[in-house]
């Protein structure tokens, strides 16, 4: 995945201050599999299924750093930030598990734009009065994502649907001061 954040930062005095800006976030695939139940019954587990998520996003971001008064150039940090994800669901397929099972009509391909929404924790090191460099740990909410219905609607009007896709992300970052 590739992001980039843009922004500015506050002091408010020689132990707190933050940061703000924009961030975007550019096409993270993830890709879901499981088990098909027909009937709704493990009795009748004959298919498995993938397909892909693309996802990216936009979003507010900020930052409230500190210091310690023995390693002035560590700043812990707490992280936020808040925006539109865009997730495009594709490539629906099905796999036999057992030889007499038969795959049913993909699912169609589909977008959505949803909020999304992020916490997160870690800390920055001054390399100089220019650059900082940092390691951190997110969570995010990266909004919902749903397949639309299948390419023969006459099978089912029904679709694969997460109302949330959430990620545990570990960050590093480079920061620079003009």
């Amino acid at each position: 995945m590739l992001a980039g954040t843009a922004g500015v930062e506050r002091v408010f005095s020689n132990k707190l201050w933050v940061q703000l800006g924009l961030a975007g976030y550019v096409d993270a695939q993830i890709s879901p599999e499981g088990h098909v139940w027909r009937f709704a019954s493990p009795l009748f587990d004959t298919l498995s299924y993938a397909y892909n998520v693309h996802h990216s996003r936009v979003m507010a971001e900020g930052k409230f750093l500190t210091t310690f008064s023995q390693y002035q150039a560590l700043h812990p940090y707490v992280s936020w930030g808040l925006g539109a994800a865009f997730n495009r669901a594709n490539n629906y397929h099905e796999a036999p598990l057992i030889p007499d099972a038969v795959p049913t009509l993909p699912f169609a391909n589909n977008m959505q734009t949803s909020f999304t929404w992020g916490v997160g924790a870690g800390f920055d090191y001054t390399i100089n009065s220019h650059v900082r460099v940092g390691a951190g740990y997110q969570f995010a909410d990266l909004g919902s994502v749903s397949l639309g219905s299948t390419l023969a609607a006459t099978t089912t009007t029904q679709t694969l649907y997460f109302p949330h896709l959430y990620t545990n992300q570990l960050r590093f970052q480079f920061t620079f001061l003009a």
